[in-house]
């Protein structure tokens, strides 16, 4: 498993801060939407706290199932470490 950079763990936890928002804004428990998506509750418990990160693939379920977009979850995250294509210019 590759090293976590200092600043992924800011993106994780907001991530997580997001996805306990939309999930309660939704009306859905944890284990309904563990349910929903095939894991355990202590899994989306864990993401929304931050202690892991989610695969590609369980955020795909986790925006299909909360009828979401990328936006929703993730719009305005940034890691200001990384350049954008626009720096290239």
């Amino acid at each position: 498993m590759p090293r976590q950079r200092p600043q992924d763990s800011a993106i994780i936890d907001e991530f997580g801060r997001r996805l306990a928002e939309v999930r309660r804004e939704i009306g859905l428990s944890q284990d309904q939407l563990g349910e929903l998506i095939g894991v355990q509750d202590k899994h989306i418990s864990n993401i929304e706290r931050g202690e892991v990160q989610p695969t590609l693939c369980t955020v795909v379920r986790l925006l299909t199932a909360l009828d979401v977009t990328p936006d929703d979850l993730m719009g305005g995250i940034a890691d200001p470490q990384v350049r954008t294509r626009h720096d290239l210019e």
